[in-house]
């Protein structure tokens, strides 16, 4: 009777997991259909039906009927059963050992199953569009090792712990009979078992065999060279001895096979034996000879083809070919140009000073660059109040971030007021709640599913345990479930298949706040690349293929895809077509508020840095490290208006010297890209920029007691044929925003400090007037540049010697004024 208590409680815990999974699909179904994306909803079920469902299906079959050939060895099961005193023993009946053996089978193949990313895989592999480009070593296209060679990477881990797992299990349950025993000193297995284990290790065989298959292509990934390229021994010695090792490892297997059921156990330990000595000696000893067979110069020789191959791929793998070489309107003609588009505050401590001065949160920055000036848009957002309705107090303002008021602070003016009838409320933001909402919609414009039917009533208030939805009266009229708030929770439900950049940019429109974030199409194993970091996971591929663009008020998202796609985006784009649309079908003036593509710039100014534009030699450069103790995300500065108007980024790129060699710089808007802005002669080293600018930091007026002082990031302006290096030093209270003190410039050799970028180069004012300087900061001045020339002769460098003698020159022109 207990028993079947307990058979029916189990069914009813079952039928309310099934119950409440069917709920969460179909309120699943109605959320993606109301945002268009139905296609991608029946896709991603189709396909984890087949991944996890098959392989949970296949994995669990397998373990069953291998169980239950351990349970037809078992003649019968006698269990010891206490009745009072006496002990009496109970024979479990064969039925009750089937079920047993099943329900562990249904437990394994639970586990066992594929995860639920592979989805994408099986999408890929079925619907990738090919690079009609080869490997130069397998020819094989390069879409085989981005589509399909993961597929098959997370088929053999799924196989291998499978078959593994089932020869532990079997081992086990013989363990228990006695059919396996030891017995003076000896290990006895009877003929039927020794059949079973030994065919069970000749399955491991072969799938060990599939791993010296996986091992060939893994080479093209991932290279014994530094930084995992490729080299002449994994060529010449690793892959073919992986494609010999596969067909002793299948041979053996067969053998061991044969062997088993012919009862020839110690012929089959001795071919064990051998396939471990014949691995050691193909995947260990042989690769040594032939790296040792030559000399170093014989080996240096050797390995330059395959440096050469890691360059260019390398290049393609992050569209370098895109970059093309800017001209002269993208550099400011004089430094004095430059100033007023220049922001003297650095993202994170202008964030910090606007959360102090507006009692908020300040969630991001939109940087606009109208008339060549550039201005800031930050959304404040208040404390958010507990309930379903109540919507977190979120304002907007305009910060001038290239100046500071006499108390040092940002100077914040207001943003435009929102036209009559505008939306007020803003749903989705990073960072939401993800508790689900449920808020009136009386024009019917909001793209979420509707709450009037018992059925989207039941499975919403089901999924989410909240059967108050199925109860009690909703919000009227057109009650609608708001879910995935959180941003990026949101962008990664409707394009998983995309990397989102580290950056979200708030933009105004038509009197709506608007979330803009990069996506991009990224691999972790295209072939004989170099890997790089995307946020923070590296990738061996990466290019930028569309633009999120979120309405904050209603959450219906814009995939705005690139006009020129790679094959993986495009794989995607051709699939979900309804999903995207074109830059030409977006607002001009949307569309003007697009940042640069920080965070793909990035990663090509690296591989500029270290493989070159072009076939050349590697020049084998780097980027400027950034400091530990500065902003986590160096995508976010270096931001600044050129003089047409448009959104500017850049960063330096050194050569191995540490020389700066020119500026990558990528520009926003209808037009984005990323261009290359190659100085005439390399410039200083870096190591130098940022101590020029402490010694002008250092010869400011001594700052004010009890407040302690923070660098922000050095930041590059193309400037002429050159650049110029900003810097700002902001003073810090824990009971007070931070404060903006002083902007050190370097222009050529010397470095100068002002209270912006315009005194520090002593740009004209308003008034037409350069700005003076007192005696003090004079005298401080013209000490540092004179530390600087005699450094300069003492190492010989004539170069910084007349630039410290120029910026002495141009010093001792500027007016001072009373102290």
């Amino acid at each position: 009777m207990r028993g079947r208590w307990f058979l029916a409680l189990a069914a009813v815990a079952v039928a309310l997991l099934v119950g409440r999974a069917v709920a969460a699909s179909y309120a699943d179904r109605l959320w993606y259909a109301a945002l268009g994306a139905e296609a991608l909803w029946r896709d991603r079920l189709w396909y984890t039906l087949l991944a996890r469902g098959g392989s949970a299906l296949v994995a669990a079959a397998f373990v069953f009927a291998d169980l239950y050939v351990v349970r037809r060895s078992v003649v019968s099961l006698v269990l010891p059963r206490r009745l009072a005193n006496v002990e009496i023993g109970e024979e479990v009946p064969g039925r009750h050992l089937v079920i047993a053996a099943a329900l562990i089978a249904v437990l394994f193949g639970w586990l066992l199953a594929l995860p639920a990313e592979a989805w994408q895989q099986l999408a890929l592999a079925q619907h990738g569009v090919l690079f009609r480009e080869t490997d130069p070593y397998f020819e094989a296209d390069l879409g085989f090792f981005v589509y399909w060679l993961p597929l098959e990477a997370s088929l053999f881990a799924a196989t291998f712990v499978a078959v593994l797992t089932t020869l532990v299990l079997v081992v086990f349950f013989y363990a228990l009979t006695p059919s396996l025993r030891w017995e003076r000193g000896h290990l006895h297995l009877s003929q039927y078992a020794r059949r079973h284990v030994l065919t069970l290790l000749a399955l491991m065989l072969l799938v060990l065999a599939w791993s010296f298959r996986l091992d060939q292509f893994g080479v093209l990934l991932s290279g014994s060279g530094p930084d995992g390229v490729i080299t002449f021994t994994d060529h010449h010695a690793l892959i073919p001895s992986s494609g010999w090792l596969v067909m002793i490892a299948i041979g053996a297997a067969f053998m061991l096979f044969v062997l088993g059921w012919v009862g020839q156990g110690r012929a089959a330990a001795v071919v064990l034996v051998a396939l471990f000595f014949a691995g050691v000696g193909v995947r260990q000893v042989w690769p040594v000879i032939v790296r040792w067979s030559a000399d170093d110069a014989e080996l240096l020789r050797r390995e330059q083809p395959y440096a050469l191959a890691r360059a260019q791929y390398t290049r393609r793998a992050f569209a370098l070919d895109k970059v093309s070489v800017a001209d002269s309107g993208y550099r400011f003609a004089s430094p004095a140009a430059a100033a007023p588009a220049i922001s003297a505050w650095d993202p994170a401590m202008l964030l910090a000073a606007a959360s102090r001065l507006a009692h908020g949160d300040a969630m991001a920055i939109g940087w606009s660059a109208a008339g060549g000036a550039l201005s800031a848009l930050i959304p404040i957002r208040g404390p958010e109040v507990p309930g379903d309705t109540v919507l977190p107090r979120l304002t907007l303002e305009r910060v001038q971030p290239g100046d500071a008021s006499a108390s040092g602070e940002p100077v914040i003016l207001p943003a435009p007021p929102a036209a009559p009838g505008a939306p007020a409320s803003v749903m989705i933001y990073e960072g939401a709640t993800a508790r689900m909402m449920v808020v009136p919609d009386t024009l019917e414009l909001l793209p979420a599913p509707e709450l009037t039917t018992f059925a989207s009533r039941l499975a919403f208030g089901w999924s989410r345990q909240r059967l108050g939805v199925l109860t009690d009266p909703l919000a009227a009229p057109h009650p609608r479930a708001i879910l995935r708030r959180d941003l990026r929770t949101r962008i990664a439900a409707l394009a998983p298949y995309f990397v989102q950049g580290t950056i979200v940019t708030p933009a105004l429109h038509a009197d709506s706040l608007f979330w803009i974030v990069d996506l991009y199409a990224a691999s972790e194993s295209y072939p004989l690349s170099r890997s790089d970091s995307l946020g923070h996971t590296a990738f061996s591929y990466a290019q930028h293929a569309a633009t999120a663009v979120v309405n904050a008020h209603s959450g219906r998202v814009l995939l705005v895809r690139d006009d020129s796609l790679d094959p993986i985006a495009l794989s995607w784009v051709q699939r979900y077509p309804e999903m995207f649309t074109t830059r030409a079908r977006i607002s001009p003036d949307l569309l003007a508020a697009f940042p640069p593509a920080a965070d793909g710039a990035r990663l090509q100014a690296r591989v500029l840095a270290r493989y070159g534009r072009r076939g050349e030699e590697p020049p084998g450069g780097e980027l400027p490290l950034v400091p530990i103790d500065s902003a986590p995300s160096p995508e976010r500065d270096g931001a600044f208006a050129l003089p047409d108007g448009l959104l500017a980024w850049c960063t330096p790129v050194l050569d191995a010297n540490q020389h700066v060699t020119g500026l990558l710089l990528a520009v926003g808007g209808a037009d984005r890209r990323a261009m290359w802005l190659p100085f005439e002669r390399p410039g200083a080293r870096w190591v130098m920029i940022p101590a020029r600018l402490k010694a002008a930091f250092d010869s400011t007026p001594a700052a004010e007691a009890g407040t302690g002082t923070r660098l922000g990031t050095v930041r590059a302006v193309p400037v002429g044929a050159g650049a110029i290096y900003v810097e700002s030093e902001y003073g810090a209270r824990a009971d007070a925003p931070p404060e903006l003190r002083w902007v050190a410039v370097m222009n050529g050799g010397a470095a100068l400090a002002g209270r912006n970028a315009a005194q520090a180069l002593g740009a004209p004012t308003a008034d037409g007037d350069a700005v003076a300087l007192t005696p003090v900061r004079f005298h401080a001045q013209v000490a540092a540049l004179y530390a600087q020339m005699r450094a300069a002769l003492q190492r010989g460098d004539w170069t910084a010697f007349g630039r410290a003698y120029e910026a002495l020159g141009a010093l001792l022109a500027r007016p001072l004024r009373a102290p």
